[in-house]
């Protein structure tokens, strides 16, 4: 009886050292897996930084035409109006001006993201995290200084286009 309460208990041993080694084994996988995921995440996240940044990039370059063509509106709105050079246009001009300063600080802060600095991956996924969303903040900004002076070019324009309007009619009475 004894020596089948050994055999016994060194097959219980045995099996417990093994399920053990598994249960290692198992851990491992899960921390080799946990680390994958993580750097995953953290190459989705720099991923999404780039493009963001670069969105932001592309987006302030095509702001100065927009500016531009609405400077021309702004003249054309004062010629009409018989006020070129007034304070409203140079007020008006130096708002746009303004605006356009300020995308193109935008821009600046977002170049040195274009890279994907493999450096960022060192650090925590938390802080690609955190420039992604301020990059986000950035391109919401450019984006509503872009529209907003695309609006007020159409509306230039509609101006124009009822002050010629409107001078036309007087002009055929």
């Amino acid at each position: 009886m004894n020596l089948l309460t050994a055999v016994l208990s060194s097959l219980a041993l045995v099996a417990a050292v093994v399920s053990a080694a598994a249960a290692k084994q198992s851990a491992k996988y899960a921390a080799d897996a946990g680390a994958a995921l993580e750097k995953q995440h953290k190459l989705n996240e720099l991923t999404q930084l780039v493009s963001t940044a670069s969105q932001v990039v592309i987006l302030a370059d095509q702001v100065p035409r927009v500016a531009i063509h609405l400077v021309a509106m702004i003249r054309s709105n004062a010629i009409a109006a018989g006020g070129k050079g007034g304070s409203i246009e140079r007020r008006l001009t130096e708002d746009v001006e303004l605006r356009l300063g300020r995308v193109k600080e935008l821009s600046e802060r977002a170049k040195p993201f274009l890279s994907g600095s493999l450096a960022m991956l060192s650090g925590p996924v938390e802080e690609v995290v955190v420039r992604r969303m301020d990059m986000q903040a950035l391109l919401f900004e450019a984006q509503g200084l872009r529209d907003q002076l695309i609006r007020e070019h159409d509306q230039s324009f509609e101006q124009l286009v009822q002050w010629r309007s409107s001078r036309a009619d007087q002009q055929s009475v």
